[in-house]
């Protein structure tokens, strides 16, 4: 027969947790003799005596109050014309360590010297460069573009509604794809979106650099002879 040999532990252990009349009582209740029996009345005479209730009288109310002087008569004084005439006529108090008042300075309200003088300069540099592309523009027309010399040959100069017409073209390329691009997705975190951005920026700078070119006029094309069979297309080599 198999025998654990934690059983003494285990008993002591249960018999360590109990306690004596735990649940039933004293297995033996003091009873009285048959003699001592109780009787009639038993109960009030073995009842403790009560004790007379004598209130605490070192808590005193307070004293009854005398009888209270006279009211003043009532005056005929207008305490609001008077305060109003009092406010009026006093003087402001200054406040203590008060902050100087910057409103009052010369210079108050009024453009600083140093932004004054910066916007002078980009006025001027400003004026500079409208003269300079002026310039550069009258000459083109004269000398036919190339810095006022000979135009090389096979160079004609792109009409004036062909280059709105391409510029028009290239802006509307630009809206589209600068649309598309928006709606990319925020987290670009596979290689296929991040190509596609990158795709797609090289694009969007390839556009603008050809908008800046034609947003100039006397612009200077060569026609292919290759292309002239087919279509009027312009070749990409263009000079201002």
């Amino acid at each position: 027969m198999y025998r654990s040999k934690f059983a003494k532990e285990a008993r002591k252990e249960y018999v360590s947790g109990m306690k004596p009349s735990a649940s039933m009582g004293p297995a033996k209740v003091q009873v009285n003799k048959p003699d001592e029996f109780l009787r009639r009345g038993d109960r009030e005479r073995k009842a403790p005596a009560a004790t007379k209730y004598e209130p605490d009288r070192t808590v005193r109310k307070a004293p009854v109050p005398k009888a209270q002087p006279p009211a003043a008569a009532p005056s005929n004084k207008n305490f609001i014309k008077q305060n109003a005439l009092e406010n009026i006529n006093s003087l402001a108090k200054k406040p203590n360590n008060a902050e100087p008042a910057y409103r009052f300075k010369p210079d108050y309200g009024k453009k600083p010297s140093y932004l004054v003088s910066q916007q002078q300069r980009r006025l001027a540099a400003a004026e500079a460069k409208r003269k300079e592309e002026e310039e550069e523009e009258a000459e083109d027309e004269q000398g036919g573009g190339g810095g006022g010399g000979e135009r090389a040959p096979g160079m004609v100069v792109l009409p004036e509604a062909e280059r709105i017409k391409v510029l028009e073209g290239l802006k509307a390329n630009w809206a589209k794809l600068n649309n598309d691009y928006q709606k990319l997705s925020l987290t670009v975190d596979t290689v296929p979106k991040i190509a596609r951005k990158v795709n797609m920026e090289q694009q969007l700078r390839q556009i603008e650099s050809h908008i800046a070119k034609f947003s100039h006029k006397n612009i200077l094309v060569n026609f292919n002879p290759a292309y002239r069979s087919t279509s009027d297309r312009l070749v990409t080599s263009l000079t201002f």
